[in-house]
């Protein structure tokens, strides 16, 4: 992965990451001139994000911490591992993207180094639960 261009980039780091891997080349500063600016970053559960990543040809499902289906944020997990989707994990003000899940522990690309970094999934459940933690899933459409 590319790290993350300035401090407040790791959306557009992601992002860029997951578009690279389907041959779209986009910089990371057009990036966030399509997404909208916020205290620390960029908004990701905006339309604006979600419209953007559209026109490029995926869908994006944004879900709060406690807003996934069935109250099971893990079961979000197993779609990013199984489903081959990219995965979003949104812990304090700082995204990362999905890697790997094996219960209790999760995987995830931090974009301000580049490197693999293992969670423990209840400590960054309690996180989560005290910044607005969240998770989204990337899909290429066919």
């Amino acid at each position: 992965m590319t790290i993350q261009e300035k401090n407040n980039y790791c959306v557009c780091a992601v992002l860029q990451r997951i578009f690279l891997e389907h041959k779209i080349i986009k910089s990371q500063n057009e990036i966030a001139k399509n997404l909208t600016p916020a205290k620390n970053g960029f908004r990701v559960d905006d339309n604006k994000i979600k419209n953007f990543i559209k026109s490029e040809g995926f869908d994006y499902d944004f879900y709060w911490w406690n807003e996934t289906p069935f109250n099971e944020p893990e079961s979000i997990l197993e779609d990013m591992k199984k489903n081959q989707n990219h995965g979003l994990v949104g812990i304090k003000d700082h995204l990362h993207l999905f890697y790997d899940f094996k219960y209790p522990q999760i995987q995830l690309i931090d974009p301000s180094d580049s490197q693999i970094k293992t969670r423990d999934y209840y400590q960054m459940i309690k996180e989560m639960r005290n910044t607005e933690g969240f998770f989204a899933l990337i899909r290429k459409i066919n």
